[in-house]
């Protein structure tokens, strides 16, 4: 109860700024050390009638203790106000520690005319100039001080003219405030401040643990009072948690380091409905699920509300979804929403054990069928312009990681030739393209390369006086970005130091994976570990230092200031993820480096944007966690822009094949069937058969004029519909009928294996369960890192890691067990999935130890390596699906309008017709 008292008085001696402000400077500097150990929200509520530079309230939303509430935003909890009628009691305790606390700054000589009533809460309003006095007495009383010193001198610095804003409590507790009159209580004052500061250090050294706050129930309870007794775990770490918490820097969207408030469930059923207000939302019954917080399986209700309703597909039963931070109705109710000035109203993860890559979420932006096509069907094909991407790509990265001290143009040239062209001879020759003509494509690329390397990296900077920023920012508090100063100046935005390139991200919590270009270090400074300060917001400069930044290349043109929306995507959804692996879970800018003209782009991550992120991955995973052949996303409505696209062919086949399997498994007239031959057959122009005068009833489509009837189980419009007409004309019924028959074998084979894959189990099971399926060496040590030449590429290093296991078990003495040399693994750690993904070395049965060899160097890929030494690594045997999709592209490569497809065509058919035969006899 002690930390309410102190709530109290801490937020009415700020909301008293204005009326007795040098009151609240005094109490500021103890605000300062205490006030992020609070158990509940403290907001306030400014109606702007004081002084900015010397408003006390304004000082605390700076530095971050305190945010500031809207006027005519609505607050939960408790309000002070110099009008309300009732005073607090220790009974408001529960709704300050649940709902929070706020205050009004305004002036005492403008309060007839302060619109108090434009000031909405929930709970009620309390008087706090007739209750500071009675909050003091009780705070002072409570610590053991009948008296104390603090001096409320008119302007807020010490006597020896220090500003107090500038002041440390260590360098305060030897200076004895005094002033005729200035009594914090009734009565003399004499005792020096050290007094009642140590004495003030003395409560709260009680209140550390959640058990001392929650357990007292009146002023009068002790502040050692023993933590209630039989306290589970669980009820330890959520309390713990509600005093510790990550915050991600960003207004209305969550961190995704607070794992204690997210829940794993399954879906039982869903219901939509329609709440009071005539507003839409969906019920979703859930079972937890083993991996959530509680060890005990019970089922809870789920809400879904706002744009979730909206954009959040099909859900059906014994799905597995994750919230994150939702709103907690009561015990077994949840509610996820948009994000209200009370709280960031949660999020939902459809299926987060499927991993959307950054680039097919990107893609599918445009098109969601075509990011899964290129996904499900992959080809060895090359372009032109493919090739140079890769290759500038990796120029640029080998760049920034070698620093040659003769980096130019030339150089990178020189490189290319020695290490990449023997390469990419073969595709060369493959696209018909001449060595001239792809060498003039690349060397566009190079200068810039040199330049910007050269311009922005440290390393260079004794060739020119100053580094050159990367870019410059706009300052702006991310925490609110809707009311940012648009007339605060920019700032520059230095490279300091590269963290690490191509790192891999995999990532159940959101459901993505990803490999960033170049992660680096970055600032207003190039000297990283000089910016730091806390008086900057979420987005500042100094704030960004301290964070990983994600740098994304492209070889194309710059699209604006700020790139197009799918890179967008890409560098916000970036960010998401280092927010998870080393930023503790806040936010940071992200870059666009468009290496064609050497334009940069920052990108600031909003939650708007976010929310609509995760949305969207939600609606493509109902897609991607299916291997049927109907499990492709709809196409699209205005074939327009499928005309050049290299799936056209692909796309119309498994359209129409479904549309056929659709129509033979149902009972159909004989003229509809002779019908549906007929514009199938290649001697025909489709011409007859245009699908006009369609009205929708009921789900289907009835077609005028005695035409075809067909279904809307794809939603396929006529125009599309006529498209996909035309790029199969060359195909038959049956050719179409076998190849998607044989795109649907391929799918279920995938799905098999994906089902009993290690993926899967990676996520799913504890280290040591995965070790009794013989696919894991669980807890293992990293003993050493040598460096040595790659055998390929001379250029690059290679690292040959060692891991030992210190328990006496030894490896050969696990069932089943699968990693041999050559085997292809992850690992990961408790707090982080396929750190690197290399090959076995060898195996010393002898020492029980592991030879890894990796093109990384593990430890400088360790998420909170520095806290804690005593990381245990997991080998993981990785299960990789390559083989499925180029299957999967082969087989799509049968599809085309060409003589060599059409005799592979004949004679695959003819062959399967042969097997099918003998198979009858």
């Amino acid at each position: 109860m002690e930390a309410s008292v102190f709530l109290i008085f801490f937020m009415v001696s700020s909301s008293y700024s204005c009326l007795r402000s040098n009151m609240t400077m005094s109490i500021l500097v103890l605000a300062t050390e205490w006030s992020k150990k609070m158990p509940c929200i403290l907001a306030m509520f400014d109606f702007g009638q004081c002084d900015p530079k010397r408003c006390s309230g304004r000082k605390l939303c700076r530095l971050g203790f305190i945010r500031q509430q809207k006027i005519g935003q609505r607050f939960p909890g408790i309000l002070l106000t110099p009008t309300a009628t009732s005073t607090l009691s220790p009974s408001d305790s529960t709704t300050i520690l649940s709902k929070g606390l706020a205050a009004v700054d305004c002036s005492w000589n403008q309060l007839d005319k302060t619109a108090f009533h434009r000031v909405k809460m929930t709970a009620k309003m309390m008087n706090f100039d007739a209750q500071l006095e009675m909050i003091k007495q009780m705070f002072l009383f409570k610590s053991g001080v009948t008296n104390g010193t603090i001096d409320l001198d008119t302007n807020p610095t010490l006597k020896d003219g220090t500003p107090i804003y500038d002041l440390d409590l260590a360098t305060m507790e030897d200076k004895p405030w005094k002033k005729p009159g200035a009594d914090l209580i009734k009565g003399p004052l004499n005792n020096p401040f050290a007094k009642f500061s140590i004495k003030f250090k003395l409560i709260f050294s009680s209140v550390s643990s959640p058990s001392s706050i929650h357990s007292c129930s009146s002023f009068s309870s002790s502040s050692n009072s023993s933590p209630p007794t039989k306290r589970s775990r669980i009820f330890k770490r959520r309390q713990h948690q509600k005093l510790v918490e990550f915050e991600s820097g960003l207004k209305g969207f969550p961190s995704l380091q607070n794992n204690n408030s997210h829940l794993l469930v399954y879906v039982v059923s869903v219901n939509k409905g329609v709440d009071e207000l005539g507003k839409p939302f969906i019920n979703l019954k859930c079972e937890l699920a083993t991996g959530s917080v509680s060890s005990k399986m019970h089922k809870i209700n789920v809400y879904l509300r706002d744009s979730w309703v909206v954009e959040t597909p099909e859900l059906c039963t014994r799905q597995l979804l994750r919230l994150i931070e939702p709103n907690k109705i009561n015990e077994n109710t949840f509610e996820i929403c948009d994000s209200s000035a009370d709280s960031c109203g949660g999020l939902l993860i459809v299926e987060p054990e499927t991993l959307i890559s950054s680039t097919q979420l990107s893609q599918a932006h445009y098109c969601p069928r075509k990011a899964m096509f290129q996904d499900r069907f992959r080809s060895t094909d090359t372009t032109i312009a493919m090739t140079v991407g890769t290759i500038a790509h990796e120029l640029f990265q080998i760049a920034l990681d070698l620093l040659p001290s003769e980096l130019s143009a030339e150089w990178l040239f020189n490189f290319y030739r020695k290490h990449f062209l023997t390469k990419i001879c073969p595709d060369l020759v493959g696209m018909d393209c001449s060595l001239v003509k792809f060498e003039e494509e690349l060397r566009r690329y190079l200068e810039n390369i040199s330049d910007w390397i050269k311009s922005h990296h440290p390393h260079y900077k004794n060739e020119k006086k100053n580094n050159q920023p990367i870019a410059q920012i706009r300052q702006q508090n991310i925490e609110d970005d809707e009311n940012n100063d648009p007339n605060l100046p920019n700032e520059p935005f230095f490279y300091s130091e590269t963290v690490d390139i191509e790192e891999n991200i995999w990532t159940p919590t959101i459901g993505f994976k990803g490999r960033i270009d170049v992660s680096f270090m970055g600032g207003g400074n190039t000297s990283p570990c000089s910016l730091s300060d806390s008086n900057q917001s979420p987005l500042s400069i100094n704030k960004q230092s301290k964070l990983v930044v994600p740098l994304e290349l492209k070889t194309g043109r710059s699209y604006g200031s700020s790139g197009c929306v799918e890179h967008q995507t890409q560098v916000m959804l970036y960010s998401l993820m280092l927010s998870e692996r080393v930023n503790n879970g806040q936010l940071s800018l992200g870059f666009l480096l468009y290496l064609r003209d050497n334009k940069i782009a920052p990108i600031h991550p909003k939650a708007v944007q976010l929310r609509g992120i995760i949305q969207m991955r939600n609606r493509l995973a109902t897609h991607f966690s299916k291997f049927t052949i109907d499990s492709f996303p709809d196409p699209l409505r205005n074939p327009r822009s499928c005309i050049n696209c290299p799936y056209a062919t692909l796309c119309s086949t498994i359209a129409l094949g479904n549309e056929i399997s659709s129509k033979e498994g149902s009972s159909k007239n004989k003229t509809q069937k002779s019908r549906l031959k007929k514009f199938l057959s290649p001697k025909n122009n489709n011409e007859d058969f245009m699908v006009v005068d369609e009205i929708k009833q009921n789900g289907v489509v009835k077609i005028a004029n005695d035409k075809p009837q067909r279904t809307l189980k794809n939603k396929i419009s006529e125009e599309m519909y006529n498209f996909m007409l035309q790029q199969t004309a060359h195909l038959n019924q049956q050719e179409i009928l076998q190849i998607n028959n044989w795109i649907k074998n391929g799918l279920e084979g995938w799905g098999k294996a994906w089902e009993n894959g290690s993926t899967l189990r990676l996520f799913r099971k504890t280290p040591k369960e995965r070790e009794l399926f013989g696919t894991c060496l669980a807890n293992m040590r990293l003993i050493s890192s040598n460096c040595t030449k790659n055998d390929v590429d001379d250029f690059k290093n290679s690292f040959l890691l060692f891991f030992t296991r210190e328990s006496n078990e030894k490896i050969t003495e696990l069932e089943n067990f699968q990693l041999k040399v050559g085997t292809t693994i992850t690992i990961s750690t408790n707090n982080a999935y396929a750190l690197l993904i290399a090959k076995i070395h060898s195996i010393d049965v002898s020492t029980n130890s592991v030879f890894i060899i990796s093109d990384k160097d593990l430890s400088k890929n360790i998420p909170g390596k520095e806290e804690d030494d005593q990381i245990y690594y997991h080998l993981d045997k990785h299960d990789g699906f390559t083989s499925y999709a180029l299957a999967l592209g082969n087989i799509s490569g049968l599809l085309e309008n060409s003589q060599k497809a059409k005799l592979l065509r004949s004679i695959l058919m003819s062959t399967n017709n042969n097997t099918s035969t003998s198979k009858k006899k």
